[in-house]
C-alpha cells in the first residue's frame, strides 16, 4: 500500500471514529416537541374561544326569540283592542245607540217613558246590553210607558 493510500484509510477511519462518537443533537428534537407544544395551545386556545363564541350566539339567539314571542303576544292584544276600538267607533257613529246608551247611562227617556232602575243596572251592563240590542236590530226599552 502506498502512502497515500494508508492516509486515506485512516482519514476514513477516522471520520468514521468521529461520526460514531457524534450523538444525534437533542436540542433539535426539544425544539420540536416546543414546538408542537406551542401549536397544541394554540389551537386549544382558538377551539375555547369559537365554543364560547358560539355559547354566546346561542344566547343570544335564544333571548332574541323570547322576545319576538312578547312581541307577538303583544301585536295580538293590541290588534284585539284595536278591533274592539274600531267596533266602539262604528256604534258610536250609531245615532240610534247613542240614544240608546244616553237613556240606559244617563237615565234620559222619551216623552211619556219612566225609567226604573234594578240592582243589574250598572252602566257597563245597560251600555252591553244596549251595543247587543243595536247589533240584533232590535228597538226594544226597557221602560215602562204611562199614558196620562
Amino acid at each position: 500500500m502506498t502512502k497515500e493510500t494508508q492516509q486515506r484509510n485512516s482519514n476514513v477511519i477516522s471520520m468514521n471514529n468521529k461520526l460514531k462518537q457524534k450523538k444525534p443533537s437533542t436540542p433539535v428534537f426539544k425544539s420540536h416537541s416546543l414546538l408542537t407544544k406551542l401549536i397544541l395551545v394554540g389551537v386549544i386556545a382558538i377551539s375555547g374561544s369559537m365554543i364560547v363564541g358560539i355559547g354566546n350566539q346561542f344566547s343570544q339567539a335564544n333571548q332574541l326569540d323570547q322576545k319576538i314571542a312578547q312581541a307577538k303576544a303583544e301585536k295580538e292584544v293590541a290588534e284585539k283592542q284595536k278591533e274592539s276600538l274600531t267596533q266602539q267607533v262604528e256604534l258610536l257613529q250609531s245615532d240610534e245607540y247613542i240614544a240608546k246608551l244616553a237613556r240606559s247611562e244617563y237615565y234620559l227617556s222619551k216623552t211619556g217613558e219612566i225609567i226604573f232602575s234594578t240592582p243589574n243596572d250598572t252602566a257597563e251592563h245597560k251600555a252591553q246590553q244596549a251595543k247587543e240590542e243595536v247589533e240584533q236590530g232590535e228597538t226594544v226599552v226597557k221602560v215602562t210607558t204611562q199614558n196620562r
